[in-house]
C-alpha cells in the first residue's frame, strides 16, 4: 500500500507514508528531556533533572487497545489506538493516537500523565518529538514571536502571524545551548523545498486557550549537549521538532545559579496533558 501508518511494539508512531512518500524520518514518541540553557548549566539542573532523559524510553507498556470509529462521512472510518504505560519515576503515562484511515493524512496526539507515587519534583517538559525530512525548510506559525520566547520570557513576544527558514527560527548562541522555543502556538506549518511532499500543519490550540510550546532544530539534543562552539553542530538530514504542553523556564535572575522560579518550573506531581493534530496538505 503506498500510504499508511506504522508502530513499533511501544506505541511510537515509526512510518506515516503518503503516496508512497515518507512523512517521518524519525518516529513520533513522548520524549521529556530538554538540554539545558546557560543558566540551567550553572544551577544543577542537569543533575536534578537529568532522570529524564531516558523516561520515556524506558517505559513500560501495560496495556494497548484498538477500536475503529465510523460515520457516514467515512468509509473506512477513524482507527483509535491507546497505549497506557508505567514510567519508572512510578507515574502512569496514556497515549492515544486517532487516524484518518481514508485519507491517510491526518493524526490526532493525545498524551496524558496521571502522577502515582511520582519520586521527583519537577520535568522539565511534556511532550514529544518528532523528526521529519530536512527539506521542509520553511515555518509559519500562530503564535508568539518572531523571537524566541519561553513561559518566563514572553512578555516581549507579540501574537501573530509569522513565516521565516527554520535556519531563523533557531537562535544561535556563542555557546550551544537549548533555544527556538515559541509559546503559546496555535497552529504551525512546515513547507518543503520538494513539491511532492505536502505541507505538514500541526493544529496546537485545545480548549485552554494557551496553545503549545514548539521548538525546530536541524541537529539532535546529543549534538547540542556536545558542541561547544556553534560550527560544533552539524546539519541533519532532519528537522528535530519537539511539540510540549509544559516546558520550563529559563531562569537567569543571576548568572551564577539562581533556578527557575517555581512558577515556571513544570511539576512531575501534577497531571499534564497534550494534545494536538497533524494534517498533511
Amino acid at each position: 500500500e503506498n500510504s499508511g501508518y506504522s508502530f513499533d511494539s511501544l506505541g511510537n508512531l515509526v512510518s506515516w507514508k503518503y503516496q508512497e512518500r515518507e512523512i517521518l524520518a524519525e518516529p513520533l514518541e513522548p520524549y521529556f528531556w530538554k538540554p539545558a540553557n546557560d543558566n540551567q548549566i550553572r544551577n544543577d539542573y542537569e543533575r536534578s533533572m537529568g532522570v529524564w532523559r531516558t523516561v520515556a524510553s524506558n517505559r513500560k507498556l501495560q496495556s494497548s487497545e484498538f477500536s475503529l470509529y465510523k460515520s457516514n462521512r467515512k468509509k473506512q472510518g477513524i482507527l483509535i489506538s491507546k497505549y497506557t504505560y508505567t514510567l519508572p519515576i512510578r507515574a502512569t503515562l496514556k497515549l492515544t493516537y486517532f487516524l484518518d484511515l481514508d485519507s491517510k493524512a491526518e493524526v490526532r496526539v493525545v498524551m496524558d500523565y496521571i502522577p502515582d507515587s511520582v519520586i521527583v519534583e519537577s520535568l522539565p517538559k511534556f511532550g514529544v518529538r518528532m523528526r521529519v525530512p530536512k527539506d521542509y525548510g520553511d515555518i509559519e506559525w500562530m503564535g508568539y514571536g518572531f523571537w524566541e520566547s519561553y513561559p518566563d520570557r514572553r512578555n516581549g513576544a507579540l501574537y501573530g502571524s509569522y513565516s521565516m527558514a527554520v535556519n531563523d527560527f533557531m537562535t544561535d548562541y556563542v555557546f550551544p545551548q537549548d533555544n527556538s522555543n515559541r509559546v503559546g502556538v496555535d497552529v504551525f506549518s512546515l513547507n518543503s523545498t520538494d513539491s511532492s511532499m505536502p505541507k505538514l500543519r500541526f493544529y496546537c490550540g485545545d480548549e485552554t486557550g494557551d496553545g503549545l510550546n514548539v521548538r525546530v532544530w536541524n541537529y539532535s539534543e546529543e549534538d547540542l549537549e556536545k558542541a561547544r562552539h556553534g560550527n560544533e553542530l552539524p546539519e541533519r538530514d532532519y528537522l528535530n521538532i519537539n511539540i510540549d504542553s509544559e516546558i520550563i523556564g529559563v531562569g537567569g535572575n543571576d548568572a551564577w545559579g539562581a533556578r527557575t522560579e517555581p512558577q515556571y518550573i513544570p511539576s512531575a506531581k501534577e497531571p499534564h496533558s497534550l494534545s494536538f493534530s497533524i494534517r498533511l496538505e
